[in-house]
Parts: structure tokens; C-alpha cells; sequence
């Protein structure tokens, strides 16, 4: 389902440690383009990992933007996608 999403776990990461995002937030946190955050962004609420808010923006004059968060197996999985890295940058070592 998420094959060929380019930047899904990372965008599972910054949700985790931020708690929530919008798309330009997450494009820029990713370093992936807000083409690729919108396009994955469907799989990943597909999957039941994300949902979305519209909220009014508080920067932005009264401005509605969506910002998106994790559900709870969202961030069951990002938790287990952070041990993984954990893992993985102690073995560079």
C-alpha cells in the first residue's frame, strides 16, 4: 500500500515529535516535497496511521489550514520506526 511513498516513515517521525503538522511542515521536517507530503498523506490515513483537522491557523490571520496528527496505532507505529533508527544508528557505530 505504501510502496513507492517516498517519505512515509519520516513523516511518522515528525508526527511523533511534534504531535502534529501541516503540509508545509511536514515537506520542510521531511525534506521531501509538498507534492510528495500530498501524496502520501492519502495512504497514510488509508492505513489508518494519520488523520487530519482543519484548524484556524493562529499565524496566519484567521486562516483555516489542515494540520495532521497520528491515531494511536500511528503512533504505535512510528514508535516502533524510532527504535528501529535507534537501532540502526547505534550499529553505525
Amino acid at each position: 500500500m505504501l510502496d513507492g511513498q517516498r517519505g512515509f516513515p519520516s513523516v511518522l517521525l515528525v508526527l511523533l515529535e511534534k504531535e502534529k503538522a501541516s503540509i508545509n511542515e511536514l515537506s520542510t521536517y521531511c525534506s521531501i516535497s509538498q507534492t510528495a507530503a500530498y501524496n502520501v498523506i492519502p495512504a497514510l490515513k488509508e492505513l489508518d496511521l494519520i488523520y487530519e483537522k482543519e484548524e484556524t491557523s493562529e499565524s496566519s490571520r484567521g486562516q483555516k489550514r489542515k494540520n495532521y496528527y497520528l491515531t494511536d496505532k500511528g503512533k504505535r507505529v512510528a514508535e516502533k520506526l524510532n527504535e528501529i533508527n535507534k537501532i540502526l544508528k547505534h550499529n553505525k557505530r
